[in-house]
């Protein structure tokens, strides 16, 4: 399926995977490929900043709200949810043991699996291409793909909150 893919949407692709080792983070999820999307350039990052969408903003929410890269924010939901104050938690953690700063990654370190959804995610892009009779398949249909998620992303979700929906991308893009 990669062979489909344009120069930009394989980059966004390579992107995110090294985003997601720049996080830190073990695996590359649908928000590492919002958050590489604007870095194309092309049109898709010109809908983006046309509805003011954030680069930096979509990279925070494809950190996962890591505190320190330390926890998730799930993580620390759940220990605030059992009465932990868990930013004492990190305070005395980062105290401890220093705090934790994501590391450039190397060439070896950039491969990363792709969780679940990104495969379907991707598989959507094809779905995307082959609907709008696209022989490749582009960025356009990365972004169409993630904002056709039934659960989105936070970084999907914050594209949204700026007014960007499946509709809005597809009669744009299309026209």
């Amino acid at each position: 399926m990669f062979e489909r893919f344009t120069k930009d949407a394989r980059e966004v692709v390579t992107g995110a995977v090294a985003l997601a080792a720049t996080l830190g983070q073990s695996h590359v999820g649908p928000e590492h490929l919002a958050a590489t999307l604007p870095t194309a350039g092309g049109r898709v990052a010109d809908l983006l900043a046309a509805h003011h969408v954030d680069p930096a903003a979509l990279t925070a929410a494809a950190g996962g709200g890591t505190h320190g890269g330390i926890l998730s924010d799930a993580e620390v939901e759940v220990l605030r949810s059992v009465g932990v104050d868990a930013d004492e938690v990190l305070r005395r953690i980062e105290q401890e043991f220093g705090a934790q700063e994501p590391t450039r990654p190397s060439r070896r370190r950039l491969r990363r699996p792709l969780r679940p959804e990104v495969k379907v995610v991707l598989t959507q892009s094809l779905r995307q291409a082959q609907a709008m009779h696209h022989r490749e398949l582009r960025t356009e249909h990365i972004l169409l793909a993630l904002l056709a998620q039934p659960a989105p992303d936070p970084a999907t979700r914050l594209i949204q909150s700026r007014g960007l929906t499946y509709d809005t991308a597809r009669s744009t893009l299309v026209a």
